[in-house]
């Protein structure tokens, strides 16, 4: 990937009120490369037909705009930049007729490649149901080898972030604002961790605070990064419409978790679901439609953590896997150490996500 600096025409273009994906792609169309537009002649410009308060606003902007300064700020940031030109560019996003043309990014790029990346979006004010129904299906999802793509919003949004991370899982949060902003301020511990643990990237610039118009075009890039997107909870005004409206457009998958016809967060769902979208009970109703990724997926992970593991760790994993379930009393009598010595090596396996508590003292494989 290349140096925000050697980017900065893109950078510039992105940072220009005037210039969307479909603007931008007219421009390279004509002008042939965003530096050429920079450089262009004023009569070059008018020739170009783009109307005259755009050529006037942009001659304007390029004037008074330091485009080594602006990507310089970006790359002391730790910024990342990626175009579509990039080999870092996400293949998925790039198959939507609106890609954005540059993509700005702090955390792992790595996750940008994920084979089963699942969007779950859905209402800022979710009930207890929704809350629950996000942390079942996220849980199941990640420890599939599912990457979580969502908006970094309260609610719906924020829950399943955080449970991605919580189970060690992957996530991506898409932002309507620039990557260095995090909003909303009430999520600042996941948005901190997000940028060690996970990735968040946007199409805006550094420093562009969030507006009401510009939540579609986020949106859109949930559903352009995700083979599927689960809504869980939402009203019949939920922008998590907008967002499954994209995902069917972009000939992905729509799932929706069905909620009681009584309550009001319920009604997406419904809606969804008479419009074709996929009624999912289980986490393994949306693992099903890509079962050969998943469960091949679910292998290497179980592979790579069973590699990683002690001596001891390995034999309580065996007879774990072997039983079933087992007492922690029961291992400590059959491998012949303490309690004590017992009981730190399950709760490392239990951090690790290889080993689940099914009730007090007895565990079961995870993985």
């Amino acid at each position: 990937m290349k140096k925000p600096t050697s980017r900065k025409y893109e950078i510039g273009l992105s940072f220009f009120e005037g210039v969307g994906p479909i603007r931008y792609r007219s421009l390279i169309n004509y002008f042939g490369s965003a530096s050429a537009v920079f450089k262009a002649s004023d009569t070059d410009l008018i020739k170009s037909g783009f109307g005259d308060n755009f050529i006037e606003k942009f001659t304007s902007f390029r004037q008074k705009t330091n485009l080594n300064a602006l990507s310089y700020d970006i790359q002391k940031k730790n910024i990342q930049v990626l175009t579509q030109e990039d080999d870092e560019y996400p293949d998925l996003l790039k198959e939507i007729p609106s890609a954005p043309f540059i993509l700005y990014a702090l955390g792992d790029m790595s996750f940008l490649h994920d084979e089963l990346p699942i969007g779950i979006v859905g209402t800022r004010q979710p009930t207890r149901y929704g809350i629950e129904v996000t942390r079942i299906f996220t849980e199941k999802l990640v420890h599939a080898g599912c990457t979580i793509i969502s908006g970094m919003a309260m609610g719906i949004d924020a829950i399943a972030h955080k449970t991605a991370m919580n189970e060690k899982g992957r996530t991506v949060a898409v932002l309507g604002c620039g990557v260095d902003i995090c909003y909303p301020a009430v999520n600042r511990a996941i948005y901190d961790r997000l940028k060690t643990d996970g990735l968040i990237i946007s199409e805006f610039p550094p420093g562009m605070r969030t507006s009401i118009g510009v939540f579609p075009s986020r949106n859109r890039i949930i559903a352009g990064l995700s083979r599927g997107v689960l809504v869980t909870e939402g009203t019949d005004k939920s922008g998590s419409l907008i967002t499954a409206k994209n995902a069917a457009e972009f000939g992905r998958d729509v799932f929706a978790i069905p909620s009681p016809i009584t309550s009001q967060m319920g009604k997406a769902s419904l809606i969804l679901i008479q419009n074709g979208a996929q009624a999912v009970g289980d986490a393994n109703d949306i693992l099903q439609e890509y079962s050969e990724v998943s469960k091949r997926i679910a292998q290497e992970t179980k592979a790579a953590s069973l590699i990683s593991l002690s001596f001891d760790e390995k034999r309580i994993v065996g007879l774990i896997t072997q039983e079933g379930s087992v007492h922690v009393d029961s291992l400590v009598r059959t491998i012949s150490m303490s309690s004590a010595e017992v009981l730190a090596i399950v709760s490392r396996l239990e951090m690790s996500g290889v080993v689940s508590e099914i009730e007090e003292g007895v565990y079961t494989i995870r993985i």
